[in-house]
């Protein structure tokens, strides 16, 4: 029935019959009231039955199913296979402009958590959280514990979609009103968060979570357009946000933009969404994808930030910390104040010149806010007594102090390069969760260890079997932890070029750079050492810049440096995690960007994809300039092969391709 004008009327009918029945079954069990007949009810259920059996759309609170709610251990994880990466904010409606000269969707910002829902051959498989954007934990057992989501969907396509679980604010207020006081909740978004990722699906039954789909993943290749996606969702019974269209012929008139997120915060008022912005998306589906991403964000929208939450209190203290690369930073601590449900008491301060700016001192009184709801600051300080005295000397080894005065962005270091906290940072980032992950290591037990000489160079740590009698000494080890801890140590030496890169700490090479430059090298550490030898350019790669490149450079530049992340090296095994590349390095698809668009014949695209992936190729989302290949079989024009025979990128089937496959 998909793809008729029937299809969307009969989703809206099985939806209307299903809530229509769980009111009457909810009456009679839990308030023992008939609100109808047992004939009428029948009837009713009948007929919800016959269409869901005719459509293949059951939604997970639909009565005619006798669900099991099945409780697991532990949230195991997950890798995405497209990025659910974050989004760029802004607080000035004017910024949209920016988004250029194309038409625009405006979608309330539901401020929940982040799933992605995927189905295979009609049946939803795997539902997930965002996670860090490239790893999330699995939550399908509770989607049956969801209202309103399709656990069967009448089509045989992979289909993947990102959306928001959150609870509606109506229901929100009357949860935690039954609750006492030291239970209640403080967000709806903690609220929804919490009961996503219960152990215990019947916990989660309880909490009328919804989810509601803003991205479409996978599954839409016949899509050309943002709105095209949706309504492919509707009429497969996916729920979606609602959207307000503006036109390109508007797109430099900041009233518009002002007029569609003031009807979207109307119409969140009024059916009670948790929102907390609009974002903003382009229509056109390629376009969008051809802007790109950073690290942390795709490129084809933009949230708009409605105002921070503020609060007024006194300033305390502030305390200085030295980092690794030997920046002091000051950190503001301030009588408690809660900030968007959670209670806060420091704030960075960042530099010198904030602290100038803002003419602080002891006992002074400040507002503070979380900015974009995520990290506290003082936004303004109300006494401005400008009484702070600066430290002049570093608060770890006592070194004078350099400082760099530039107005905000004044900077005080210490370039004691033998200094204990800088010392103690390094150790702490190399073992820290997004480096090397080394369980046990604590910054106290960090701080011993490198107080009694144990470790000096990050590769001493995989010497410290040589102390384990004196480590289990010390006060709070004990030999059960000291072993644990060599055990964790010794569990890390078995790592991936992308965790190793991630671990030395260059400045800007985060692990999402780390982990492009790991598969330039093919994961091999050989290769990545001969590419630094033969000064490789890596703003060669997409996402990295000349600065990082500098960055990395830089880093290799300082001999101290290099023989540290050497002789690092030398106390590693490194894995493979791209085997197969190696093997088929050198086909013609070999670091080429492909594009796979449209039905395949005789393939499903995660097929084609996989094919490609081995032969070396690099599978792009949408044509860009850097795309090298089309592969499109279909005879109509879609804005896909519209802009491939634009850009003169070659067009093949999928045959053709496999014909490449065989030549070398």
């Amino acid at each position: 029935m998909e793809g008729s004008k029937m299809t969307q009327a009969t989703v809206d009918r099985i939806r209307q019959l299903t809530a229509k029945l769980n009111l009457y079954r909810n009456a009679y069990y839990n308030e023992n009231q008939s609100l109808v007949s047992d004939s009428q009810y029948d009837a009713l259920f009948d007929e919800l039955k016959v269409l869901e059996e005719e459509t293949g759309i059951i939604f997970s609170d639909s009565p005619t199913q006798n669900v099991g709610f099945t409780p697991v251990s532990k949230l195991t994880k997950t890798t995405h296979k497209v990025l659910l990466l974050s989004l760029d904010k802004t607080k000035n409606a004017a910024d949209i402009a920016k988004l250029g000269r194309e038409d625009l969707i405006f979608m309330p910002k539901l401020d929940g958590l982040t799933v992605k829902l995927t189905y295979e051959n009609g049946k939803l498989i795997e539902a997930a959280t965002r996670g860090d954007g490239s790893t999330g934990e699995l939550i399908t057992h509770n989607i049956p514990a969801f209202l309103d989501v399709p656990m069967t969907i009448p089509t045989d396509e992979i289909i993947s979609v990102s959306g928001e679980a959150y609870v509606n604010l109506h229901d929100f207020g009357a949860i935690n009103h039954a609750l006492p006081p030291d239970k209640q909740f403080k967000t709806p978004r903690n609220y929804a968060a919490g009961s996503v990722r219960q152990l215990d699906p019947q916990i989660c039954k309880s909490r009328k979570i919804t989810f509601t789909a803003f991205s479409p993943l996978e599954g839409f290749w016949d899509c050309e357009t943002l709105v095209d996606s949706f309504r492919k969702m509707q009429r497969l019974g996916i729920p979606t946000v609602p959207t307000h269209f503006v036109s390109r012929q508007v797109w430099r008139e900041t009233e518009q933009y002002q007029t569609a997120i003031d009807e979207i915060q109307y119409a969140a008022a009024e059916k009670e969404w948790p929102i907390d912005g609009v974002v903003i998306r382009y229509n056109d589906l390629t376009y969008g994808n051809s802007k790109g991403r950073t690290s942390h964000h795709y490129n084809y929208a933009i949230a708009y930030k409605f105002e921070d939450e503020t609060e007024t209190t006194i300033l305390r203290d502030i305390e200085w910390t030295v980092g690794r690369t030997g920046s002091v930073t000051p950190t503001a601590v301030f009588d408690p104040v809660e900030l968007d449900g959670t209670m806060v008491e420091r704030a960075s301060l960042h530099n010198i010149g904030i602290i100038r700016n803002l003419k602080l001192g002891i006992g002074d009184t400040v507002k503070v806010a979380k900015m974009n709801m995520i990290i506290p600051q003082i936004t303004e300080n109300l006494t401005k007594s400008d009484t702070y005295k600066m430290i002049l000397t570093c608060p770890e080894c006592g070194n004078m102090l350099v400082r760099s005065e530039t107005g905000n962005g004044a900077q005080t270091m210490c370039e004691n390069k033998d200094c204990p906290g800088r010392h103690l940072e390094k150790f702490v980032y190399f073992t820290g969760k997004s480096a090397m992950d080394i369980k046990g290591l604590s910054r106290a037990t960090l701080k011993m260890m490198i107080k009694y000489g144990y470790i000096k160079n990050l590769s001493d740590l995989y010497g410290l079997h040589k102390h384990r009698r004196m480590l289990a000494t010390h006060s709070g080890m004990g030999e059960k932890s000291a072993d644990k801890v060599l055990a964790a140590i010794e569990e890390s030496r078995h790592c991936t070029l992308e965790k190793y890169i991630t671990s030395l700490g260059i400045p800007e090479v985060g692990k999402s750079a780390a982990k492009l430059i790991a598969a330039e090298c093919e994961d091999s550490y050989g290769k990545y050492m001969e590419k630094i030898q033969s000064h490789y350019n890596w703003s060669n790669i997409a996402s990295i810049g000349e600065v990082m490149n500098d960055n990395i450079y830089a880093f290799y530049g300082d001999q101290n440096l290099r023989d540290e992340a050497v002789l690092l090296a030398q106390n590693l095994i490194f894995e493979e995690k791209f085997p197969q590349k190696s093997v088929m390095a050198d086909t013609l698809f070999a670091g080429k960007n492909v594009v796979i668009s449209g039905r395949l014949e005789g393939y499903t695209k995660a097929e084609a994809e996989k094919i490609l992936t081995e032969a070396g190729a690099v599978i792009q989302s949408g044509v860009t300039a850097a795309t090298n290949y089309l592969i499109y079989e279909e005879t109509n024009e879609t804005a896909k092969s519209r802009m491939a025979k634009q850009k003169n990128i070659p067009i093949l089937t999928f045959g053709q391709a496999m014909e490449m496959l065989k030549q070398k």
